[in-house]
């Protein structure tokens, strides 16, 4: 793709899928061993990087509504609407994109948003 695409690392019991969209942002989404690629379920964590100038201080400004919530993550911050808490986005200084990442539970979502295990694919 020419930029970073990021991921959580290998999981265990968990297949790999992944796609791009027209706009060339990537999403890996971290399939149980027994479905299908392709499946439509929303019952997989995945991490989607997408491409977007100023996303911290986009992300940054969107944290100041009252419907989100945030928190700091290294240089960087991660924060969610409260109304669609299963998806949190993550921005860092000097990257020109936004990571998201999905997880059916919402506080999972978090978790792994903060873990520090969320990094460039290699």
């Amino acid at each position: 793709t020419g930029r970073p695409v990021y991921w959580l690392g290998e999981m265990p019991e968990r297949k790999l899928e992944l796609t791009r969209n027209r706009r060339g942002d990537v999403f890996l989404r971290y399939l149980k061993e027994d479905a299908r690629v392709g499946d439509k379920r929303p019952a997989f964590t995945a991490v989607g990087t997408l491409r977007l100038k100023r996303s911290l201080g986009t992300l940054r400004r969107r944290a100041k509504e009252s419907s989100w919530s945030s928190q700091k993550v290294g240089p960087g911050l991660a924060a969610w609407s409260k109304k669609r808490p299963t998806n949190v986005y993550v921005a860092s200084p000097r990257l020109p994109l936004l990571v998201e990442i999905y997880d059916p539970n919402p506080r999972r979502a978090r978790e792994l948003a903060v873990s520090g295990a969320l990094k460039p694919l290699r």
